[in-house]
């Protein structure tokens, strides 16, 4: 039930860039854990309390289904954004502290059937549903179909999740650095995802685009692919409004 809310509490929290933490959630309720289903891309909204105000965040979510079931635990990725109440919130925040999740949400999610290539699109945080998906791609989908994951950062310590992916020889990876000097990551280029796009070679009638993330990068390359005459079905999309976090 989307409207219903969940008790859930912090299990684990991991730093995994200089500016990202991967929350781990487990239920309170083994029925509400059991009642939870998701679509590998979609969301959850989360609530908290801070001096006796509530405020409601959504967040992508990272894991995919069948790890949910078997790890029994949820994760989100949360970068830190100065003076964001959530930012503030969960990084005082200690193992077992207690919040409320709703979800889940969205459509950013595979499509039921693949004629042509996938390309993941995201910055930052918007890389998550990417990581749930990915996980969700069986060995035998990515042998028969190219699936390219382009990330985007400013610079390369606040890059998250490229470790899995580069585990992944069936994955094509191009990760863009728009502000790092020097540049030593493995697949790595100076620029935004804007310019690498640019130099893939899609096929407008096959093809299947993701984008999250930033709202600028996404409204950049919406306008893009329609011109290289993608339809709508053909690109998915979910922006990360900033709201104070």
């Amino acid at each position: 039930m989307q409207n219903e809310r969940y008790d859930v509490k912090i299990h684990n929290k991991i730093q995994i860039s200089k500016n990202t933490i991967l929350l781990n959630f487990k239920f309170i309720n083994n029925k509400d854990f059991e009642a939870f289903n998701f679509i590998a891309g979609q969301f959850i909204q989360i609530f908290f309390v801070i001096d006796g105000k509530e405020y409601r965040r959504s967040y992508s979510i990272a894991n995919s289904p069948e790890n949910f079931k078997q790890a029994h635990s949820l994760e989100i990725a949360l970068s830190f954004v100065e003076h964001g109440k959530a930012s503030e919130l969960f990084a005082k925040a200690e193992i077992g502290t207690r919040i409320q999740i709703r979800g889940p949400f969205g459509l950013l999610t595979l499509p039921k059937a693949v004629s042509g290539n996938l390309i993941f699109i995201g910055t930052g945080t918007g890389l998550a549903p990417y990581r749930s998906m990915l996980q969700n791609l069986t060995a035998d989908f990515l042998n028969n179909h190219s699936a390219t994951i382009v990330s985007g950062f400013r610079y390369e310590n606040e890059a998250i999740f490229q470790q899995e992916f580069n585990s992944n020889d069936n994955i094509k990876k191009i990760v863009c650095l728009s502000r790092e000097v020097n540049i030593k990551s493995q697949h790595a280029v100076k620029g935004r995802v804007q310019h690498a796009i640019k130099l893939l070679a899609l096929n407008h009638k096959t093809d299947t685009v993701y984008l999250c993330g930033n709202p600028n990068m996404i409204d950049d390359l919406l306008v893009y692919f329609k011109s290289l005459n993608f339809t709508s079905k053909q690109i998915k999309r979910e922006k990360y409004i900033y709201s104070g976090h």
